[in-house]
């Protein structure tokens, strides 16, 4: 009886542990040859920790993450030219968290270390508030910020904590930009409002992955079945 037990706590640890995704890797099908297009690796807890895109012959993007207690700290874009088998640093980004662990501010840098935007966090019962101070071409390692673009953005959420409603607006803007979120058991609606005049509504859909991967609150977004093909790798 004894021994029995001990099996099945070894059989559940090993398919806990079998669960976890180490990697995922999207082929792309080239009149019926699969290439390589990107891979997303995570840690066992699920957190990504770099992504790379495949397919350009110059050069390919790749991001890293790094991370400390669980949330992510430093997030770096370099591009890879294999010729000459070096990566070019084009942009990072610092994050800083509160008590809470809830990301209060994201800094975003240019390879030079000028800033890029600072993007501040404020929490509610059911909503956040996303305030960023954008310098776009005008990056500065001492940003003016009477000369920086300020965009506002109010996330509503629902009881599950999944966005119903965006309204993005700024002193650039002529009215705000809305996103509407309605979730179905197979995916959502999103209707977006003010955008260059016209309202639009797009419907998506989730493939079984695309569910694999929400279950598993893995960040990766899975392209078209029919042309797309994805191995996955393990802990």
């Amino acid at each position: 009886m004894k021994k029995n037990i001990i099996l099945l706590i070894s059989i559940s640890v090993l398919l806990g542990c079998s669960s976890k995704i180490k990697s995922i890797t999207e082929f792309t099908n080239q009149d019926g040859i699969l290439d390589k297009n990107r891979i997303a690796e995570f840690d066992k807890e699920g957190n990504k920790l770099l992504e790379q895109n495949f397919g350009n012959v110059r050069a390919n993007r790749i991001t890293k993450s790094e991370y400390k207690n669980g949330l992510k700290i430093l997030e770096i874009d370099c591009d890879y030219f294999q010729k000459q088998d070096t990566c070019v640093l084009r942009q990072f980004s610092k994050f800083e968290y509160d008590s809470n662990d809830r990301l209060i501010t994201e800094i975003k840098f240019e390879e030079d270390s000028a800033t890029r935007f600072i993007r501040n966090h404020l929490y509610f019962k059911d909503m956040k508030l996303i305030k960023t101070m954008s310098w776009g071409m005008i990056a500065s390692k001492q940003p003016d910020y009477n000369k920086g673009s300020v965009y506002i953005d109010t996330i509503y959420y629902d009881k599950v904590k999944r966005k119903i409603k965006i309204i993005s607006g700024s002193p650039d803007f002529s009215k705000p930009y809305i996103e509407i979120y309605k979730y179905t058991k197979n995916g959502y609606l999103r209707e977006l409002k003010g955008t260059y005049n016209n309202d639009t509504v797009v419907s998506y859909k989730y493939n079984k992955l695309q569910k694999k991967a929400i279950k598993n609150k893995i960040d990766f977004d899975f392209g078209d079945m029919k042309r797309n093909k994805y191995k996955f790798d393990y802990y």
